[in-house]
């Protein structure tokens, strides 16, 4: 006769299952899971953003894991290419960029998605000097000078990549 498990053995059980297909794995493995790259499905300029600081997270993660492992980071890490949704990177080369699927390049993806991150949402510049007012503040609790400095300019540069201001702030004049 099979008895319930006991909750130690439930326990076992769940730690040695795969999270993502259930198959279960060796408990004595090195316990390094897959770090799976961000899907672009959107152009949107938010999602663009969004995208762009997960894919920072995620090549950290992978330079991390390089170090350890001694594999190359440019052999796992994903191309933009491969990112994109099949049908949107389709139909971004024929409209966005005006070349063919099968031609595009990898330089020519970042650039794009740079200009689109950095020219501002539709082309509108929102209302800096409120924008700046209402979400640029430095933390006067913070007794090292250093680090409330630090975390001003990391706010400051959180707010331009967010808005997409970056044009704006660039340059000889920016």
């Amino acid at each position: 006769l099979l008895s319930k498990p006991t909750k130690s053995r439930q326990r076992r059980l769940k730690d040695d299952a795969c999270c993502r297909c259930g198959q279960t794995t060796n408990r004595f493995s090195t316990g390094i899971l897959p770090v799976l790259p961000p899907k672009l499905e959107y152009i949107s300029h938010e999602a663009l953003v969004k995208w762009i600081k997960h894919r920072r997270d995620n090549e950290a993660k992978l330079h991390n894991r390089c170090r350890v492992t001694g594999k190359e980071q440019d052999a796992v890490v994903e191309q933009i290419r491969d990112s994109f949704d099949a049908d949107l990177l389709y139909v971004f080369c024929e409209l966005q960029l005006n070349v063919d699927f099968a031609d595009v390049t990898e330089g020519k993806l970042i650039a794009e998605i740079k200009h689109i991150v950095d020219s501002g949402k539709n082309k509108v510049l929102p209302e800096i000097k409120e924008l700046f007012k209402s979400d640029l503040k430095i933390n006067l609790t913070e007794s090292d000078v250093n680090a409330r400095v630090i975390d001003y300019f990391k706010c400051f540069k959180t707010i331009v990549a967010d808005n997409g201001l970056a044009e704006c702030f660039g340059g000889e004049h920016g």
